[in-house]
């Protein structure tokens, strides 16, 4: 009810040209159920994703005994194909099958591709072949690429037309204050 109060009050102020904080933007955002889910699941993506990427080479010398060259050439081209491809099929698939992002299947779309990216990681640490790991790793960021974009329409389409901004300026704060900066050390102390 309070969420419906603020977003009245912010039509009333947009309507009588009057800018809203950004602080009453930010707190709309954190009670945006849709927005911060979406939020969270891209931000889960990117801190496995980047932990991965992160350790990859050094996974592929180190533990798998692989030529380093073979291991950089196959990672370059691993990490240059698979999200580019990724983000062009997502988009075919979703503009194709679903129509756009705001069909309400395209989170069910995204959902199971983040079963199917789930699916590619799980066996990445158990796998001692370099050739078989980055075929995995290829699937996982290639997944990755497919959802990245869906979900941000999602987001973006979740908040009103002045919150867009804030929407994703906060995203990608979040994305990468929580997904993409403590994946490389969490991993490493795995590792």
């Amino acid at each position: 009810m309070q969420s419906t109060f603020l977003r009245d009050k912010q039509a009333l102020a947009i309507a009588e040209g009057q800018p809203i904080p950004v602080g009453k933007m930010v707190i709309n955002l954190f009670k945006n159920p849709t927005y911060m889910l979406s939020v969270l699941c891209i931000t889960n993506v990117m801190f496995v994703i980047i932990g991965l990427q992160f350790w990859a080479v050094q996974y592929g010398t180190v533990v798998l005994k692989e030529d380093p060259t073979y291991v950089y050439i196959l990672f370059a081209l691993t990490v240059i194909t698979s999200p580019c491809l990724g983000a062009i099929v997502g988009g075919i698939v979703t503009t194709k099958l679903l129509g756009s992002y705001k069909n309400d299947n395209a989170l069910v779309l995204c959902f199971v591709v983040y079963l199917l990216f789930t699916a590619a990681c799980i066996p990445c640490p158990f796998i001692n072949d370099f050739t078989v790991f980055i075929i995995i790793l290829w699937v996982a960021i290639f997944m990755q690429g497919f959802i990245e974009p869906i979900m941000m329409g999602i987001i973006l389409s979740s908040v009103t037309d002045i919150e867009r901004p804030a929407a994703s300026s906060l995203s990608i704060l979040l994305e990468m204050l929580f997904g993409m900066l403590p994946a490389p050390y969490v991993y490493g102390l795995v590792y």
